[in-house]
């Protein structure tokens, strides 16, 4: 109830977000569950639809060549593989460009690096969360939990980690947030010797 009573509240208020309102964003949400509910709030509704719409079709297309062989199943299509040649004929018209990231980082790793290259990233994405959450423990600041997670979920729906721009500030904040929990464990390293030192001293 309290969301909802926010919700509202930015409605009433016509807060926008850049130069859209906020009907308008939830409209955009919506549009690609319920079109027609959506133009209630976002008059441009259909063309958010078909966008979805456009890149599942790319993402599935990805999807089936890579499952297409055992190879390709592994190890993907290799760095310098057009994906876009991948996407049907209905995706790829208009298109006066080639488009090199399907806007997803799963299915940019899965068309490139097959499924090893998805474990490899997963691997490397957990050994930066397990460092965030010792980070947060030590000093209670959540920023770079709730920036990781936030990272994430873009990265599964537009281009982020193929894209540096976005890739270098994403992996900067993080390493920022990291930093006390590194410079913890390399504090404790570096007195444990001392402490052994003193044992023998202290014994005498």
């Amino acid at each position: 109830m309290a969301g909802l009573a926010v919700i509202g509240v930015l409605e009433l208020a016509d807060v926008r977000f850049g130069s859209a309102s906020f009907g308008e964003v939830l409209g955009r949400v919506i549009a690609p569950i319920d079109p027609e509910l959506a133009k209630e709030w976002q008059p441009d509704a259909k063309i958010y639809a078909d966008t979805v719409e456009w890149r599942q079709k790319w993402w599935y297309s990805i999807w089936r060549s890579v499952h297409s062989a055992p190879m390709l199943e592994a190890f993907g299509h290799g760095y310098g593989f057009d994906l876009f040649s991948l996407a049907p004929d209905d995706v790829r018209a208009g298109q006066e460009d080639e488009i090199r990231t399907p806007h997803s980082v799963f299915f940019y790793a899965l068309g490139y690096t097959g499924w090893v290259g998805v474990a490899l990233f997963g691997f490397l994405q957990f050994a930066i969360l397990r460092m965030l959450w010792r980070s947060y423990r030590l000093t209670r600041q959540p920023a770079g939990v709730v920036w990781w997670f936030t990272g994430m979920a873009m990265a599964l729906f537009e281009a982020s980690f193929d894209t540096p721009y976005k890739a270098i500030p994403f992996y900067l904040l993080v390493g920022f947030s990291i930093a006390p929990g590194l410079l913890r464990s390399s504090g404790e390293r570096n007195a444990r010797p001392a402490r052994a030192q003193l044992l023998p001293v202290a014994g005498r």
